[in-house]
């Protein structure tokens, strides 16, 4: 919500085989090249390999999406600059990451979909949406607050199209990428063989 204060965590570790010393974190609204620099944080500390240090920035959000981006430079060597950035969009919840469609063996004419939390805190609940065909138009069909949802009273012999969306306490929706779709099976009746006589 535009005007509220966030706290951006960023986690800064050292890959290389040196000692990083020097270090400094510049958040960026947008990207580094073309964005505006809304903070800059000296660590106080050298990382050694695979060792870690957080740093914390109090953001006031100013749309419902906010593209952020953070940089670690250094005064030391820098062998290699690709992981030095990273990007996210304040405000923008990710969506699961897998939905799966499967038969429930618990009731009768019922899809179980079940999903992959994205790898955020904050996350309240899932919606659940279906389609009758790929890629078609979706309506929520129910919601969950956790990665597993029933869809019942469903037809046989009949494929339904799946997607998950992720919802925060604010009700900020995450955008849906992955899609799964599903059937129930036909009844089939197995009779005993008959074996004649005579």
């Amino acid at each position: 919500m535009p005007g509220t204060s966030v706290t951006v965590t960023t986690t800064v570790r050292n890959v290389g085989r040196g000692t990083a010393s020097g270090l400094c974190v510049r958040l960026y609204a947008g990207m580094p090249a073309t964005g505006t620099l809304l903070t800059t944080t000296d660590m106080p500390v050298s990382l050694g390999f695979n060792e870690r240090y957080t740093v914390t920035f109090a953001v006031t959000a100013t749309t419902s999406t906010q593209p952020l981006a953070a940089q670690i430079t250094t005064t030391g060597s820098d062998l290699n600059s690709t992981n030095n950035i990273a990007c996210a969009d304040l405000g923008e919840l990710p969506p699961p990451t897998f939905v799966n469609v499967t038969p429930s063996t618990r009731y009768s004419d019922t899809l179980e979909i079940t999903s992959m939390a994205p790898k955020v805190s904050g996350v309240a609940g899932y919606r659940i949406l279906r389609s009758a065909t790929s890629g078609g138009s979706y309506e929520l069909v129910g919601e969950a607050t956790g990665t597993t949802f029933c869809d019942v009273m469903l037809e046989r012999d009949r494929r339904y199209y799946y997607v998950v969306q992720a919802y925060d306490a604010s009700s900020v929706r995450s955008v849906y990428r992955a899609k799964a779709n599903g059937f129930l099976p036909l009844f089939r009746i197995y009779l005993p063989p008959v074996k004649r006589s005579g």
